[in-house]
């Protein structure tokens, strides 16, 4: 609002009270001025296909990318003809962001098994190394089952966290009562960071001709 002014005057006096001179002045008073400011909580999650579309590139030790790496997109992975009893692997890179205290954490789960189109034959969720890797329970998945088609994934860290060991590999879990953390940051980071999610599948040679599909569902949240 508008300062106040008050008059003031400053005299010079004797030890008896005798005024020697004087000056006369104002003082404004002005009342404090507050500032605010408000920061909205904010959390950015995205996917994309930076550093995937190259066929062949390698992630740590779990090999490289198929023939479909070119045709891989933010809200596709399309494996086209698998190369039977071998790895077939395709991958995404997983982004996100916030200012929440407690940082942020990325889930992941899947509507339904691997299914063939028109079909009730599946692709099931892999099993790994002597059937030791479950939905909460990642593990080492080397080479090919004879007589099992499997489907699952891994996790490549490039700047966040994540919840298992780099490069073994797990089903995903069945519905959104079963979504499991992929990455996740227990405080504010300091930039965008990002995962990479990388998905195999290995199908023998009695596995259903056709095409086959599964449907990925990511959640980010934040913590504050």
């Amino acid at each position: 609002g508008y300062p106040e002014i008050l008059p003031y005057a400053l005299r010079h006096l004797t030890s008896t009270g005798t005024v020697l001179d004087q000056t006369r002045g104002n003082v404004a008073v002005v009342e404090a001025v507050r500032v605010t400011a408000t920061i909205d909580p904010s959390l950015t999650f995205y996917i994309d296909n930076i550093g995937v579309t190259n066929i062949g590139t390698t992630f740590g030790n779990i090999g490289g990318i198929s023939s479909g790496a070119p045709y891989t997109t933010a809200d596709q992975v399309i494996f086209g003809s698998l190369s039977i009893g071998t790895t077939n692997q395709l991958a995404q890179r997983l982004n996100a962001v916030t200012n929440a205290a407690g940082g942020y954490v990325v889930t992941a789960y899947e509507a339904g098994t691997m299914t063939r189109i028109g079909s009730g034959d599946t692709i099931p969720d892999t099993l790994c190394n002597t059937a030791i890797c479950t939905i909460t329970q990642a593990q080492p998945w080397n080479g090919v089952n004879a007589s099992r088609s499997e489907f699952g994934y891994t996790m490549i860290n490039i700047g966040s966290s994540i919840p298992f060991t780099e490069g073994d590999f797990k089903p995903f879990g069945i519905g959104c009562q079963n979504a499991q953390p992929v990455m996740f940051s227990p405080s504010v980071p300091s930039g965008i960071e990002s995962a990479y999610a990388v998905y195999r599948i290995t199908a023998t040679t009695v596995q259903a001709a056709g095409d086959y599909e599964a449907k990925i569902i990511y959640t980010a949240t934040s913590t504050f």
